[in-house]
């Protein structure tokens, strides 16, 4: 079921199949208590990178400084392991995120005043070459693997 709040621009939705729901809580958790199973942790990066899209969907936003700048994507969240989390997700997909802390502070939105107790963002572009450590093809397929010969 569908539906628009009427007090905000804001549409919403309600599951009624338990199932769909445990699974989603299983892997994802529940609003105020998010968190990222094991197995999301497992997924292919790829997977991850759908993950990580929806995450800045919902909670992130999408800014471009400048018209010949790649776009920059904003993660916020107020819990470290998620931040951790997204952050390892990306990394799978060779792109860099670092964290920014956030202290606390009171905010207006929507006429209604919040207090958070800080906040971490993550802030990343999505095209490697762009990421803020340089990603080297050449390199990598230069180093040699770690064996127990001695020398």
């Amino acid at each position: 079921k569908i539906f628009k709040r009427n007090t905000e621009n804001v549409l919403c939705f309600q599951l009624n199949n338990p199932k769909i729901v445990q699974l989603l809580r299983k892997h994802g958790g529940i609003s105020g208590k998010k968190n990222f199973s094991e197995e999301a942790l497992l997924l292919p990066p790829k997977k991850q990178m759908l993950i990580v899209n929806s995450y800045v969907k919902g909670d992130g936003w999408t800014t471009q400084q400048n018209q010949n700048w790649e776009q920059q994507q904003f993660i916020s969240t107020s819990k470290e392991e998620i931040a951790y989390k997204l952050q390892m997700m990306l990394a799978r997909n060779k792109i860099f995120a670092p964290l920014h802390y956030r202290e606390p502070r009171e905010f207006v939105t929507r006429g209604k005043t919040y207090r958070n107790q800080g906040e971490i963002n993550l802030i990343f572009r999505k095209k490697t070459q762009y990421s803020r450590i340089k990603y080297n093809q050449k390199e990598i397929n230069q180093k040699k693997p770690v064996t127990s010969e001695r020398d």
